[in-house]
């Protein structure tokens, strides 16, 4: 009986290492602090400057007014044909601050992050990048005020907090069947986000946990050749052909695959070499020595 699977994705907790969230302080004030980003952010205000912001409510509202005439206008067509099976989506427009913000968690890894449009808002809407100060994250939580405004005395608002700034992110996607029937969820693929200024340390203590996640058990061998490998031997003993007419050349031709393979970054041992030289030879009607061994009776 075949059944149906749904594709499932998590999130895994991976450590900080011994600093804790010492690290997620330390990512969030080096790019804050970094002059390419503060250079970004000062070119997007740039583009949106007051007058934007200011006209942004009209802008919202004259999106939200067409929708609804989109929506009302298919929805009437659709009721006049109630047995039509037809689905209606309506179109997303992205206001020009919208596409700006995702440009920016793009460029420097942050799209991942919970509360990154938000915080990337009030950042271009309120931080001045030529000030020694940092914008406020939730570890250095602060209240401001609107400039200008009408209110008096002026009413504080919020900042929104700046998002974990995680050395490293990890998730794992699970094949999961429909209906709980089936075999039972098999995680497909494992995915690593290394962000700005991970050292090798976090990042070797970040694959660990990964693969302790994953209920994987480091192999207890070693791996045999895949058909990559077995391609790229092959290629070398047809190059060295004339040198394997001789029998006595065949561990020259050996040594040689070896040391080219290492070349290649495909490391393999004399053992799998002389195993698959002789697996051609056969097959390319070479004359090969075999050996045959009569096992002893234990009672004679």
């Amino acid at each position: 009986m075949k059944y149906k699977y749904d594709l499932r994705k998590e999130r895994i907790p991976l450590p900080f290492g011994q600093k804790g969230e010492q690290q997620e302080i330390d990512l969030w004030r080096g790019l804050c602090s970094d002059a390419a980003f503060r250079d970004d952010i000062k070119k997007t205000q740039l583009v949106l400057d007051a007058r934007y912001w200011r006209d942004l409510s009209e802008l919202q509202t004259v999106m939200q007014r067409l929708n609804e005439q989109l929506h009302d206008a298919c929805k009437k067509v659709l009721n006049a044909h109630p047995h039509a099976l037809v689905s209606v989506r309506l179109p997303r427009v992205k206001l020009r601050h919208e596409i700006e913000i995702q440009r920016l968690a793009k460029k420097w890894a942050l799209d991942d992050l919970d509360e990154v449009d938000r915080w990337l808002e009030h950042v271009i809407r309120f931080w001045n990048p030529d000030s020694g100060e940092l914008p406020p994250s939730r570890v250095f939580p602060k209240y401001v005020s609107l400039v200008p405004t009408d209110r008096d005395p002026p009413e504080p608002v919020r900042v929104p907090l700046a998002p974990i700034f995680k050395a490293v992110t990890a998730s794992v996607e699970y094949r999961v069947p429909v209906g709980g029937k089936g075999s039972p969820p098999k995680a497909l693929r494992a995915t690593m986000r290394f962000r700005p200024g991970i050292s090798v340390r976090e990042a070797q203590q970040a694959a660990a946990a990964l693969v302790k996640c994953l209920g994987v058990k480091p192999m207890g061998h070693r791996p045999g050749l895949t058909d990559y490998d077995r391609g790229l031997l092959r290629m070398y003993f047809q190059w060295n052909k004339g040198l394997l007419q001789k029998p006595q050349s065949r561990t020259q031709v050996i040594e040689g695959a070896v040391n080219q393979m290492k070349e290649w970054r495909r490391p393999v041992s004399p053992t799998r070499v002389g195993n698959e030289l002789r697996r051609w030879l056969i097959e390319n009607g070479y004359r090969v020595r075999r050996y045959i061994t009569e096992r002893q009776d234990s009672r004679t």
